[in-house]
């Protein structure tokens, strides 16, 4: 079997990594332990940086309306809640989570890129390419965690140190650069572009990584969905995390919308995306400090008493630069809610089935979450505006 290896440590269990990538954290002055996971973590998260923020654009271009948009980001996630436990699976059951994650890397971007003949082609088209887009593409990033998981093991709390360097890859360079790059010339062609271009390289480190066998599968799908229901804590952390997905799913559908009728054209959606992760990197580095007093019950409480206040603030913006004031509740949210629930997951998974729980984790947050709050949010946005979503779930989730 195998999963991607952190290649840092010249032994059985840590191959050697690439001397390029030696040279590149030694001039950069990176600590090398788990070298290439955090390289990947930020070519990966880079490249979607290209995609996943400006994707509500590319629809509206597309001739879609706001509440086909509202409509088509409520039932992407559903579709997570199959797509990522199901790789996930396949990826435990055969240990093969490397060649697996290779394929999804290589038939995500280019479905993706695919998107941009069919503009104005109607609903359907658009549809159906990008749910097979999703397909591939969304189970990426839980059999990711579950690798780097694995080439952590037994030192898990470590996985903030690793995968800041995603936020890093997405907020502090990804987005800005495609942020000017739709601003200028570009556009959303350009966007999409970068998106295929970086989805390779990416690829190519993938395809250059070491393995490291994770555990044999010791349970079944059944096994991981049963676990939702294991005790009161856990059925009230994934009751959070699900309330948590929600206002996520609204931010991604609906906020670059909210900035592009305020009056902006790119250069804000990228630098607020920035603002996002200049918070998130230092809650991933320190979360493991963060959440030990909290707990993981206050952790997720506190996380969504900032996401209520940052959809409350968003539904009275009269100015788009009005955004930065909140966007830094951005990486707390995130940074404490992700760590501490990956964390979580890994703890009360079956033996060998960490991909497949991750991946139910990560479906049941991004997908069930998220496309609940996408379905309620394109009925509002249909019926009173854009703000009123965020008036919606900030009211909803307060009480």
């Amino acid at each position: 079997g195998e999963g991607i290896s952190d290649g840092s440590k010249a032994s059985a269990a840590h191959p050697a990594m690439p001397r390029y990538l030696e040279r590149a954290m030694d001039r950069l002055q990176v600590n090398r332990d788990y070298a290439l996971i955090k390289v990947l973590y930020f070519f990966h998260y880079a490249t979607i940086s290209f995609f996943v923020p400006f994707l509500s654009l590319y629809l509206r271009e597309a001739g879609l309306s706001d509440f086909e948009i509202g409509m088509l980001y409520a039932i992407r996630p559903m579709l997570s809640m199959i797509s990522m436990p199901f790789w996930g699976y396949i990826a435990d059951k055969h240990q093969k989570h490397k060649h697996i994650l290779m394929a999804l890397m290589a038939l995500a971007p280019l479905l993706r890129l695919c998107l941009l003949s069919l503009s104005g082609s109607g609903l359907w088209p658009v549809t159906a390419c990008l749910l097979a887009s999703d397909f591939f593409g969304n189970p990426i990033e839980p059999i990711l965690d579950s690798t780097c998981l694995d080439a952590l093991h037994p030192d898990t709390k470590l996985y903030g140190k690793q995968r800041l360097w995603g936020a890093i890859g997405w907020g502090w360079v990804g987005a800005p650069i495609a942020g000017a790059v739709l601003s200028g010339a570009g556009g959303i062609p350009g966007i999409f572009a970068g998106h295929v271009l970086l989805a390779a390289v990416t690829l190519f480190l993938v395809s250059k990584s070491t393995v490291k066998a994770p555990l044999p599968q010791g349970g079944t799908l059944l096994s991981v969905v049963g676990v939702l229901f294991k005790d009161a804590p856990t059925f009230l952390f994934f009751l959070s995390s699900l309330l948590i997905g929600q206002g996520f799913g609204v931010v991604f559908a609906y906020q670059f919308l909210l900035l592009s009728d305020l009056g902006d054209r790119g250069v804000i959606m990228g630098l607020a995306t920035l603002c996002t992760c200049l918070t998130e990197v230092p809650v991933l580095y320190y979360s493991e400090h963060l959440i030990r007093p909290l707990g993981l019950v206050m952790s997720m409480e506190l996380s969504i008493a900032l996401m209520v206040g940052r959809l409350l603030w968003y539904s009275t913006m009269t100015f788009a630069w009005e955004t930065f004031l909140v966007e830094w509740t951005h990486g707390v949210v995130f940074g404490l809610a992700w760590a501490a629930g990956t964390s979580y997951c890994r703890s009360i998974a079956p033996e060998g089935m960490g991909a497949t729980m991750q991946g139910f984790y990560t479906a049941w947050m991004w997908g069930i979450g998220t496309g609940t709050g996408c379905l309620v949010g394109g009925w509002a946005a249909a019926g009173w505006g854009v703000p009123s979503v965020f008036a919606v779930f900030g009211y909803a989730n307060l009480g």
